[in-house]
């Protein structure tokens, strides 16, 4: 049986649970000795494993062993992946105008964006404080689910960190159409939380483009912000899978601006002609 143990330190090829819990006592004696009273290591079949240990403070009182096969976490991080992506795909910036003010932004809109920006417009400041939070949620909750479960350590955890951002732009409950992606990019940074840098970066570009170097057409000043917020990641976050992340993410919310913008207008007509079917 081959332990990998990603907190202390991995274990040699060949090496079996019995040395691989004396390796690990060599760090803590008191952790190990649980490992040896609940004899989990010895009971698993045959492959590669992980484990994570967890403790209140820096004694043994409320230690857990967690340990979990490889592929099985490798599995649950792409359950992650799909769900962001049907989270992401939900457009709330489209559905709670409709709802709640009978309106359809992307028929109203210069651009036919359903995005946040277009509901506080055209759906008045409740409206668009209702779809900010969503947008907000919809790219938090995976996240933060996928890093509190699984966990953020492997570099997967990076794809379920674009899967929302990705779901929004090219959703597929509207014909693969979707809006500009920056409110729920803001809530996936949101959901790896304690590790603040990448919101802090996001919104530190943003400000900068906004409120310094001001770049009043709102296309490339969401362009530029991206382009910086990623080369600012690379810089400053030493992170690998949080750092991929933040390069997929601002990636999709660029190409949208720029390669992908012709998606709006079919969206709104996709939209239009089925409503007319339903009626």
């Amino acid at each position: 049986m081959k332990v990998v143990i990603p907190i202390e330190q991995k274990s040699p090829a060949g090496q079996d649970a019995h040395l691989a819990e004396k390796k690990l006592a060599v760090n803590s004696t008191a952790r190990a000795r649980r490992i040896r009273q609940s004899r989990i290591l010895f009971l698993l079949p045959k492959g590669e494993y992980r484990v994570t240990i967890k403790s209140k403070g820096n004694d043994s009182f409320g230690t857990k062993v967690l340990i979990r096969k490889v592929g099985e976490v490798m599995k649950s991080y792409i359950w992650f992946i799909v769900g962001g992506y049907l989270s992401g795909s939900v457009l709330f910036a489209y559905s709670i105008p409709k709802f709640m003010k009978h309106i359809d932004v992307c028929e109203l809109s210069e651009d036919g964006n359903p995005g946040t920006y277009n509901a506080f417009k055209y759906g008045g400041f409740w409206c668009g404080v209702c779809v900010l939070l969503a947008e907000l949620l919809k790219g938090f909750l995976p996240v933060w689910l996928c890093a509190r479960t699984v966990g953020a350590d492997r570099l997967p955890f990076a794809f379920v960190m674009a899967s929302p951002v990705f779901g929004h732009a090219y959703s597929i409950f509207h014909h693969g159409r979707g809006g500009k992606a920056i409110a729920v990019s803001f809530g996936v940074m949101l959901g790896i939380l304690p590790e603040m840098r990448p919101l802090l970066l996001l919104i530190g570009c943003y400000l900068l483009f906004s409120l310094l170097v001001q770049v009043k057409d709102h296309r490339l000043r969401s362009v530029v912000t991206y382009v910086c917020f990623a080369a600012a990641s690379i810089l400053f976050i030493e992170t690998p899978q949080i750092v991929l992340g933040d390069l997929l993410a601002a990636g999709v919310v660029i190409y949208r601006h720029t390669l992908g913008r012709p998606g709006e207008a079919a969206l709104c007509a996709k939209n239009r002609r089925w409503l007319h079917r339903m009626r």
